[in-house]
C-alpha cells in the first residue's frame, strides 16, 4: 500500500510589517523632504555618488533595534540622550567637513564656477615646480595649465586624490547619518508613551 503525503495546510498569512521599519522609513522620508535642499547644497563634488538613503536607513534600524532591549520607562531618556549626542557630533563633523571642502576641492572650469571637483593634498614634482614658478596662480588655473580634469594626476599624486575622495565621502555620509539619527532620536524621545504603572 502506497503511503500518501498529507494534504498541504492552509497558506500562512504574511507577517505584518515591522513597526520599527515603518517608523524609520517615515523618519527618513521626512528628513530628506525637510533637509533635502541643505544636504544637496553641502554635498561632495558631482563625481562622488554615495548611496545615502540606504546607509541612513540601515543605521536608524540598528539604533532602534538596540534601544528596544532597554526597559520601556528608560526609552525616553535614552532617545533624548542619543539625540543630544548626535547633535553635538553633527556640529563637530560639520566644521571638519567644511574645512575639508576648502582644502580637498577646487572650482572648475573657472574660479567662479559653482561646480567643484576633488583635489589631492600632495603635489607631484611637476606640481611643486609649477607652484614655485607661479605662486599667485589659482588651483583652477594650475589644473587648466596641466590639461584639465583628466590630468589631475600630473598635479597631485593619485594616492592623495583617492584619499580626498574617501575623506569627503566619509564625512558627508557621517553628517547625513547624524542629522537622521538626531531627528529620529528626538522624535522617539519626545513622542514616547510612558508605561502605565499597576
Amino acid at each position: 500500500m502506497t503511503n500518501q503525503a498529507p494534504p498541504p495546510g492552509p497558506p500562512s498569512e504574511p507577517s505584518p510589517p515591522s513597526p520599527i521599519l515603518a517608523r524609520a522609513i517615515q523618519i527618513v522620508g521626512v528628513l530628506f523632504a525637510a533637509f533635502g535642499g541643505f544636504l544637496a547644497s553641502v554635498a561632495p563634488p558631482d563625481e562622488l555618488k554615495p548611496a545615502l538613503a540606504f546607509l541612513t536607513l540601515g543605521v536608524l534600524l540598528l539604533v532602534s533595534a538596540l534601544a528596544r532591549h532597554a526597559p520601556p520607562d528608560k526609552h525616553k531618556f535614552l532617545w533624548l540622550g542619543a539625540g543630544t549626542l548626535t547633535l553635538v557630533l553633527f556640529g563637530g563633523l560639520g566644521l571638519a567637513y567644511q574645512r575639508s571642502l576648502l582644502v580637498r576641492t577646487f572650482p572648475f572650469p573657472r574660479t567662479t564656477s559653482t561646480t567643484s571637483f576633488v583635489a589631492g593634498t600632495e603635489l607631484t614634482a611637476d606640481g611643486r615646480r609649477y607652484v614655485a614658478e607661479n605662486p599667485a596662480s589659482s588651483t583652477t588655473d594650475m589644473v587648466l595649465n596641466f590639461g584639465g580634469l583628466d590630468q589631475r594626476a600630473r598635479v597631485w599624486t593619485e594616492a592623495s586624490i583617492n584619499r580626498s575622495r574617501t575623506v569627503l565621502l566619509t564625512l558627508y555620509l557621517s553628517l547625513v547619518v547624524c542629522v537622521a539619527a538626531t531627528i529620529f532620536s528626538f522624535t522617539e524621545g519626545l513622542l514616547q508613551t510612558p508605561t502605565a504603572k499597576p
